[in-house]
């Protein structure tokens, strides 16, 4: 099945995204953020590089009570805390929350703000970085019981595996991979504050409520090539999927100019690739991919717990 967002962006109202950073991994994915940004840390989180009036500082305390509340009872209890988040983040039509799994704070704040902040967003997605298996069990095992979480409260969460990003780049030196990370975190909210109207939400809600867990994807090639756009997407040694469990895809083009042949070639494509999964694409003119074209893609999948 297959539907598609308008991409005439005089015409459509854009959904107002918010981007909140948790802990030291996710306020790090703010750094080169243009978007409305919230930094949530500790004070044990190095983010000094974040204005003091975009954060919310939250103590031992407040992370102990997340820790040993129920995240699913979290919206309806009434404390200082979940005043403090409301009113730091406010309303949204999309509310994008970047983390890093494994610690504290990323794997229990994280899912906490998309629980508290349910009744006040549309469409809330987490994009979220899985450790290394080198960083050993324990928080391997915390990043899971995070992800479980996170995926109760979103209605779309992107993981992300460190340990794949060493493959897929192995000679790129730490610190330039994990800056890599951070940009690729990020390119999916840019797609859907660009290319989604305000109506495409309720859709994309409905479409992923049984395929929340997805991976994102994305290729470029000459315009005149745009079906190799796609397949450097789907092929992408960045991202593991098995096409069998792949049931909500939310496809992105963007080109110099949008037309509806260059839709309907690369949607038909995907339907070719991707037969059991229902489909929305959505697409926006960028003047800076001068001659190419760029396809970005998120796979829904059931939810599954880390390897």
């Amino acid at each position: 099945m297959l539907t598609t967002a308008s991409y005439d962006a005089k015409k459509t109202k854009r959904p107002r995204l918010k981007v909140v950073g948790v802990g030291g991994a996710g306020c790090n994915v703010l750094l080169d953020s243009s978007f409305e940004n919230i930094a949530v840390c500790t004070s044990n989180d190095h983010v000094r590089q974040i204005p003091e009036s975009k954060r919310l500082v939250i103590n031992e305390k407040h992370l102990s009570i997340l820790q040993s509340t129920d995240p699913r009872t979290l919206a309806s209890i009434d404390y200082r805390l979940k005043e403090m988040i409301l009113e730091a983040i406010g309303e949204s039509e999309i509310l994008y929350i970047c983390a890093g799994l494994g610690g504290e704070t990323g794997t229990y704040v994280a899912p906490a703000i998309a629980h508290i902040c349910r009744r006040m967003s549309d469409f809330i997605v987490m994009s979220l970085a899985i450790p290394f298996s080198v960083e050993g069990r324990d928080r391997r095992n915390l990043a899971s019981r995070g992800l479980l979480n996170a995926l109760y409260a979103s209605d779309m969460v992107i993981v992300y595996e460190n340990d794949r990003l060493l493959r897929t780049a192995p000679h790129l030196p730490l610190y330039n991979a994990f800056r890599f990370m951070d940009e690729v975190m990020l390119l999916p909210a840019l797609g859907m504050e660009r290319a989604l109207t305000r109506e495409d939400l309720h859709d994309l809600r409905a479409m992923f409520s049984s395929f929340k867990h997805a991976v994102f994807c994305v290729g470029t090639a000459v315009s005149s090539q745009e079906l190799l756009a796609l397949y450097n997407a789907l092929d992408s040694p960045w991202c593991s999927y098995s096409i069998e469990n792949v049931g909500a895809v939310l496809l992105i083009i963007s080109s110099e100019k949008i037309d509806d042949f260059l839709i309907k070639r690369i949607s038909e494509e995907t339907e070719r690739r991707l037969p059991k999964a229902s489909i929305k694409c959505a697409c926006y003119a960028d003047p800076s991919l001068k001659g190419k074209v760029r396809v970005a893609a998120l796979l829904g999948t059931p939810p599954q717990p880390l390897s």
